[in-house]
């Protein structure tokens, strides 16, 4: 309960709108995200994730937590997106992975080897 307490005064901080390059208030949804998914509390954590990455779009972590989330609730096709989004930035293997189970999860079993 303290640690989500404490992200939430740092996310809510005015100097987390700096916007300079050596910015890293992005971070702070992120580190809230992790707060909140160890209670399990898995829609606000999810917002959070999606905050960074509205922040900071190259954060890969965030789209990992992302995607676990969103596949971990059913949420199929938002977690395809997310692997998606994340691929084009990063073309990292455990990604592509994720993302042809993903697609198995979507019922695209055809187009799941080819994602590898």
């Amino acid at each position: 309960e303290e640690a989500v307490e404490i992200a939430k005064i740092a996310v809510a901080c005015p100097s987390a709108k700096a916007g300079n390059a050596c910015d890293r208030s992005f971070l702070d949804p992120y580190t809230l995200g992790s707060a909140l998914a160890a209670q399990e509390k898995a829609e606000e954590a999810l917002a959070q994730y999606e905050a960074c990455i509205a922040m900071n779009s190259n954060y890969l972590p965030a789209y990992e937590q992302a995607i676990q989330l969103t596949q971990a609730q059913g949420n199929h096709a938002r977690a395809l997106e997310l692997c998606q989004a994340a691929i084009a930035l990063h073309p990292k293997s455990s990604i592509i992975r994720t993302q042809a189970f993903v697609m198995a999860d979507l019922k695209q079993e055809t187009e799941a080897p080819e994602a590898l």
